[in-house]
């Protein structure tokens, strides 16, 4: 959304690439890291499978802005992070912390966006039923939502709408 041919598509956490292949498939160019290196090496068997290259490199979300340009991604598009597999019998104090664990991680991964993302104004009308979020760069250089549609709304507003970037997401 809002990415033109050629734009250059980074996957934080690209697993075994398929948001990359998808990218490269609608004639993106692609960056993709992990945190875990045999992901990198699936993501890197994947494109050439498909005949595609793209930038490939092992990273914590977190430490993304030391391996790339600064403003030099177009758009973020990701599965991140949702935390560990559960079983249902976790406790209430191992969940608070498992959810504070990922909202620093986002928190965290968010800075580091704001460091490698283009200043760009973004519009998207997602799916229904895909949940979305559109970022773009403020002036100060910080990260500001644009917009968030959880699928479920029938409305869609085609001006843009900033906030801040909650705290706890």
């Amino acid at each position: 959304a809002g990415v033109s041919d050629g734009g250059l598509i980074l996957d934080p956490f690209c697993g075994s690439g398929t948001i990359l292949q998808e990218a490269l498939l609608l004639g993106h160019r692609v960056v993709g890291s992990d945190i875990d290196r045999s992901a990198v090496d699936d993501t890197r068997k994947n494109l050439a499978w498909l005949k595609k290259d793209g930038r490939l490199f092992v990273s914590d979300v977190r430490y993304i802005s030391n391996h790339l340009d600064k403003q030099s991604i177009d758009a973020i598009v990701t599965e991140p992070y949702l935390g560990p597999p559960l079983t249902g019998k976790e406790s209430s104090v191992l969940l608070g912390k498992m959810r504070r664990d990922v909202q620093t991680l986002v928190t965290d991964a968010f800075q580091s966006f704001s460091k490698v993302l283009r200043s760009c104004p973004v519009r998207s009308r997602p799916a229904e039923g895909a949940a979305t979020a559109a970022t773009g760069r403020s002036a100060s250089n910080g990260i500001n939502l644009i917009r968030i549609h959880d699928g479920a709304s029938e409305r869609h507003h085609d001006e843009e709408e900033t906030a801040p970037v909650p705290r706890y997401l």
